[in-house]
């Protein structure tokens, strides 16, 4: 009998390991299923989990920010391209017998309307004018109102160098025109006839800066 009694009750080294769990309770499960999952937020496979799952929404978020990134630069392109252009010029080839016929056709358009004389081919080279100014100023200034767009550009070509010097050269003594020299340029409007018009600062142009200079001008001012 008084075997069993002291077996009833626990034993001092049970009494101290039970103290001693107690002491620690980061150590004492709180789930007896623990492959079920946590039981709390403060589990390390709660932690775990959590963790890939930010991992991954941060991919995600990643791979979305980047994505619109790359949408933008392409809309950023399109519009450099196709919309900060404008809308692409009307170019009409003319010569000295024949460009009143074009210009009284396209004055009553809506875009404006620029006559830009110019000398013709040089016969050595049929791709460059005889006059070096011209070769000088025609370049810049496509590719400026290329920038800009929306115009209708008569260019005018005045001859060869025999045709153009002649003091009787029908376009010396146009009504309205008058050119002195070559190239120049001139705009119209329609019920005004010559707005403005550029002839001797094209001529004595020297750099291409020159030549962006006075057209830049020319085109900012209306009149």
């Amino acid at each position: 009998g008084g075997w069993c009694a002291q077996q009833r009750g626990p034993s001092d080294a049970m009494v101290a390991n039970r103290d001693y769990l107690r002491s620690r309770p980061q150590y004492i499960p709180t789930d007896p299923y623990p492959s079920r999952g946590p039981s709390g937020p403060t589990s390390s496979w709660h932690r775990k989990g959590t963790t890939h799952a930010s991992a991954r929404k941060g991919g995600v978020l990643s791979y979305g920010l980047g994505a619109l990134g790359v949408v933008c630069v392409v809309a950023l392109c399109y519009f450099l391209i196709f919309w900060g252009r404008g809308k692409p010029n009307t170019v009409i080839k003319a010569k000295v017998d024949d460009f009143e016929i074009y210009l009284h056709h396209y004055e009553s358009k809506a875009e404006p309307v620029l006559v830009y004389f110019v000398a013709g081919a040089s016969p050595r080279n049929k791709k460059e004018s005889w006059c070096p100014d011209c070769n000088l100023v025609t370049p810049v200034f496509y590719q400026m109102l290329e920038r800009i767009g929306g115009h209708v550009i008569i260019e005018v070509d005045v001859g060869g160098p025999g045709q153009w010097k002649d003091r009787k050269h029908p376009l010396r003594h146009h009504e309205q025109f008058k050119l002195r020299s070559v190239p120049t340029l001139a705009r119209w409007e329609q019920g005004v006839g010559v707005v403005s018009k550029i002839d001797k600062s094209l001529e004595l142009s020297s750099t291409p800066k020159d030549v962006q200079y006075y057209v830049r001008t020319f085109m900012e001012t209306k009149r």
